[in-house]
C-alpha cells in the first residue's frame, strides 16, 4: 500500500485538498461575491419615494431611475454610467 503525500494544514491527500488545489476562498470572500454577481444583475426601475444614492450621496426624487446596492443602499441614475 502506497501512502499519499498529506497536506500538511488539512492533513488531507494533496490531490483532495482544497487548500492545495488552490481553493482558498473564505465563506466571507464567498459570500462577497455572491452579493457582487446580485448587484450586478439587480435591474433599474423608478423610484417611488425620495431617496439618496449610495454611490455618491446625492438625493433623487421619485421617477428616478435607481437600482439595489447592497449593502449600502440604492444607486440613482446620476451614479448609473460604468454599470451593467
Amino acid at each position: 500500500m502506497s501512502t499519499a503525500e498529506r497536506c500538511e494544514f488539512s492533513d488531507l491527500p494533496v490531490d483532495s485538498c482544497a487548500h492545495c488545489r488552490g481553493n482558498t476562498v473564505t465563506p466571507d470572500e464567498a459570500a462577497a461575491a455572491h452579493r457582487e454577481q446580485l448587484v450586478a444583475a439587480a435591474r433599474w426601475f423608478h423610484a417611488i419615494h425620495p431617496g439618496v444614492c449610495a454611490a455618491c450621496g446625492e438625493p433623487f426624487t421619485p421617477g428616478t431611475p435607481i437600482r439595489i446596492e447592497i449593502p449600502r443602499g440604492w444607486r440613482a441614475e446620476c451614479c448609473k454610467e460604468g454599470t451593467p
